[in-house]
């Protein structure tokens, strides 16, 4: 795992579509804007954790709403 470092308004790019910036920081909380194309699903890690049980207990799930 590659552990950054980022202020306030900085940000990283994944390979080269995926843009994460960190917008802000308050009381141990951050919050994270991220650009990418539709086609690139973004799930946090606890959806994508629901999502794979469901595939295992029963029929696959819908995927999710396009992003707007």
């Amino acid at each position: 795992m590659l552990v950054l470092t980022r202020r306030e308004g900085q940000g990283v790019i994944l390979n080269d579509s995926v843009v994460v910036v960190v917008l802000e920081s308050n009381n141990g909380r951050v919050r994270l804007g991220l650009e990418a194309p539709e086609e690139v699903r973004i799930l946090r890690t606890e959806a994508r954790g629901l999502l794979l049980a469901r595939r295992e207990d029963g029929p696959p799930p819908e995927d999710p709403p396009p992003r707007g």
